[in-house]
């Protein structure tokens, strides 16, 4: 006599629905790690470049010292200028910048946007003091969507 199994062995292996959503969490813990992973790399461009800037202003602020010390004439006309730091040699050339041009474009690409902005101010009496006030901006595209980044300090010099 046949016997007839009463209950079929168990199928092994994984339904379709089982494999699309395992496919789906998958998808999605990839996203947003791609996510995470490039947003982490434009902050991270964004930094370097803002140091970089940084870098550029200060040694702007450097060559300002240097030529103010030795008495070396600084452009203190109403044009934007900035020191040109490729002679090496004394005294730092001083570029007027009525346009923007590419002695005052610096770094990798010429990338960074670079003025100086000479004012001069007088107190009033009785203290009579002058100040001259030099403000260093430099201006850059910025990291893929950010946008145009800027940065600006403001070096001032008193004088009795």
């Amino acid at each position: 006599m046949l016997r007839l199994p009463v209950h079929r062995a168990k199928q092994r292996g994984d339904t379709i629905i089982e494999v699309m959503l395992v496919v789906a969490i998958l998808g999605l813990a990839f996203s947003i790690a791609y996510a995470t992973a490039n947003t982490s790399v434009v902050k991270a461009r964004n930094s370097q470049e803002h140091a970089e800037a940084l870098q550029f202003m200060d040694s702007q602020v450097e060559l300002l010292r240097t030529n103010l010390s030795a008495n070396t004439a600084v452009a203190t006309s109403g044009h934007d200028f900035c020191m040109d730091t490729t002679t090496h040699t004394p005294p730092i050339a001083v570029k007027a910048v009525p346009t923007p041009i590419s002695v005052c474009n610096v770094g990798v690409s010429n990338r960074y946007a670079l003025t100086i902005k000479y004012e001069s101010y007088l107190y009033p009496p009785p203290t009579g003091v002058k100040q001259d006030i030099y403000t260093i901006q430099v201006n850059w595209a910025g990291a893929n969507n950010l946008g145009p980044q800027h940065e600006k300090i403001t070096y001032k010099l008193h004088a009795l």
